[in-house]
């Protein structure tokens, strides 16, 4: 709620002194260079739990390409 009032109401507003477009400019840095950074999005990405979910959507996805598969391969043999 907070950082949807940032950009919240249209018209310019003064917060602590400051502008509410750089305001949310300085807010959208501060994330930028601090809460996403590399290491987060890796801790995140390559976990035991990701990499496991990862795996079975993998397997999921080879099985439905290899069933695609042979549904088509049976079509086209038994089409005449």
């Amino acid at each position: 709620m907070a950082i949807r009032m940032l950009f919240r109401p249209y018209k310019p507003i003064h917060i602590f002194g400051k502008h509410q477009d750089e305001l949310a400019k300085q807010l959208g840095k501060l994330v930028v260079d601090h809460l996403i950074t590399p290491g987060s999005i890796q801790s995140k990405v390559i976990n035991d739990a990701s990499i496991q979910n990862m795996k079975i959507f993998v397997q999921a996805e080879v099985k439905k390409a290899l069933s695609t598969q042979k549904v088509l391969l049976n079509c086209l043999i038994n089409w005449e």
